[in-house]
Order: structure tokens, then C-alpha cells, then sequence
């Protein structure tokens, strides 16, 4: 029992983790007049964002990070949050430019989501490359295994809705009627292991983070979490806004 008990609280441990980075050492650029928003992940916040975000302004580029709250909140309050952050960020933006989303895990599920339901803000606002960093756009096995867990659902809704069934978030988006940036992770973790029969992030199998309609897609040596701290990681971020590939 102590054992289980041990595993659930690093699991969930894990979902919350913002790891310790360097601070950017990519040079600085002239102003590339183009604005980003980023968009972090299940029960992390901005900070957990900083490292790709310095490397966004340090390149040039606008940049707004979102800070909205997921443990504990329902699907339909964490939207509503990401609406207004995003709507306030265009507030913000010079919107004669450009502008390019960032997310990483769940936040590229709330690209997803915003842009569906806002289909016309893609000309309206210049909207133009979509990266999604771990996300899980086809769910996670993760989610699945432990829904049935009481400890898990202490996380909240939005924790149960990350599944692969037809009713789970992911399985209710349309799928994107333009082009992403796909990043995924191939570098597992020890504790969910067992959780998966193929290669993953730790929380997000490669086969999940892939989309029909894919611009470009590449796979690194990298886990959930570190991708979002990762200088090579940053650096194809850089080529695929630059270029629209990641090589």
C-alpha cells in the first residue's frame, strides 16, 4: 500500500514540476516586428515558460505568456480563462503584425480549442505558424490508466479529460484546418513506464502529438518536462517560425 501510495504522489508530482534552467545564451536579434503568445501546460504557469520565452525575445519577437490555473478547475472555466488571456494579448500586440502560438502539452489543446471556435481571428489578427510542444492531441495513455484513481482526480476535471476516449478533450476538437509545428519527446520516465507499450515523453506517447495535417514534425531526445528547457529544442522552434520547418 505505502508503495502505490508513494507512486500516485509522484505521478503527480511530475505533472507539476518546472524544472531549473539556464537562462538563454541565444544571441540577440534586431526586433522582428512578429508577436507570440505562449501558452504553458497542465498545473505549470509562466515561469514554467521562461526559458523558451527568453529565446523568443532574445531572437526578437514580441512575445505574451499566459497564466491561467488548471488543478482543481473544470474544461470549460480553464477555456474561458485562455480566451480572455488570449484576447487580452491581442490587446497588448501591435496586430499589424504578425502573430504565432506557442504551447506546450495542454496548451497546444487550447491553441487548438481557441482557433476553433475563433476560426476568423486567423486573418483578423495575421494568425500565422502554430507550434505544439508534447502535446497530446491524440490523449494520453496516462490519463486513462488513472482515471479510476481517487488521488488523481484530486487534480480535477481537466486531469480526467486528457484520455483517449471519443468524450476526452482531444477526441472533441476538429482537427486543424491549418498547418502545426509538431515537437515531440522520445525520452521516457522510469515511474510511468509501465504506462506505455511505445516510445513517449513520459506523459505523451510520439504517436499522440501527431496531427493529419502537419506542417512540419520532429522528434528529440527529450522528456515531458525538459523540452521546455532544452537549447535544441529552442532552436528548432527558431528554424520552424523562421523557415516553417524544423531542419
Amino acid at each position: 500500500m505505502k508503495l502505490r501510495i508513494t507512486f500516485y504522489l509522484l505521478l503527480l508530482l511530475a505533472f507539476f514540476q518546472n524544472p531549473v534552467y539556464a537562462s538563454s545564451t541565444l544571441p540577440t536579434n534586431h526586433a522582428k516586428n512578429e508577436n507570440i503568445i505562449v501558452i504553458h501546460g497542465f498545473g505549470q504557469n509562466a515561469k514554467g515558460m521562461e526559458f523558451i520565452t527568453n529565446g523568443l525575445k532574445n531572437a526578437g519577437y514580441n512575445t505574451c505568456v499566459l497564466e491561467y490555473k488548471t488543478v482543481g478547475r473544470s474544461v470549460d472555466t480553464i477555456k474561458k480563462q485562455v480566451v480572455k488571456q488570449i484576447n487580452d494579448c491581442f490587446l497588448t500586440f501591435d496586430n499589424s503584425y504578425k502573430t504565432h502560438f506557442i504551447g506546450h502539452s495542454l496548451g497546444g489543446l487550447m491553441i487548438r480549442s481557441y482557433l476553433a471556435d475563433h476560426p476568423s481571428m486567423l486573418n483578423k489578427r495575421k494568425i500565422d505558424k502554430v507550434i505544439m510542444m508534447g502535446t497530446p492531441n491524440n490523449g494520453s495513455p496516462i490519463s486513462d490508466s488513472y482515471r479510476e484513481k481517487s488521488i488523481f482526480g484530486l487534480l480535477g476535471e481537466m486531469s480526467l479529460a486528457l484520455g483517449t476516449n471519443e468524450g476526452d478533450l482531444a477526441k472533441s476538437l476538429p482537427e486543424p484546418f491549418y498547418k502545426t509545428g509538431i515537437i515531440a519527446g522520445n525520452k521516457p520516465w522510469r515511474i510511468t513506464r509501465k504506462a506505455f507499450n511505445e516510445p513517449n515523453d513520459g506523459l505523451v506517447p510520439v504517436s499522440s502529438t501527431k496531427l493529419p495535417n502537419m506542417g512540419d514534425f520532429i522528434e528529440l531526445n527529450v522528456d515531458h518536462a525538459s523540452m521546455r528547457t532544452n537549447q535544441v529544442v529552442i532552436g528548432h522552434i527558431l528554424k520552424y517560425l523562421d523557415k516553417g520547418k524544423f531542419i
